[in-house]
């Protein structure tokens, strides 16, 4: 309980609390509480956004992985994270919004020229 108490008075804390969330599928819903409460802590936190964006995507919730996505990319346009590009295109491809999915494809593509998911996105289209 301590640990838990210590842990959670970050946002980045929280993010470890997630990798062991990550491990044990029982623990969702605690996984998808602690990436919103990181969230709250700080706004805009590209690993948490990522993380949350992926598990609404599974559990189809598309638009709410979307939205995540746009927010976390706007907050970290000069970040260099071409994971966040390269995740919201594959959710914009996956609702045939095929302008908006290059667009980040190629996003991701100047931040890592190399990025292969970015490659592989433009080719899927």
């Amino acid at each position: 309980k301590i640990a838990l108490k210590t842990l959670s008075r970050s946002a980045r804390s929280l993010m470890l609390l997630v990798l062991i969330y990550q491990r044990f599928p029982s623990k969702k819903e605690k996984l998808k509480q602690t990436l919103e409460e990181a969230l709250r802590r700080e706004p805009g936190m590209a690993s948490a956004s990522f993380t949350l964006a992926l598990l609404y995507a599974k559990e189809k919730e598309t638009q709410r992985a979307i939205a995540l996505l746009e927010s976390a990319v706007e907050e970290s346009e000069n970040s260099g994270l071409p994971s966040l590009h390269v995740a919201l295109g594959d959710l914009y491809r996956k609702e045939r919004r095929t302008q908006d999915a290059l667009s980040c494809y190629n996003s991701a593509l100047k931040f890592d020229g190399k990025c292969k998911k970015a490659q592989h996105g433009i080719a899927e289209i």
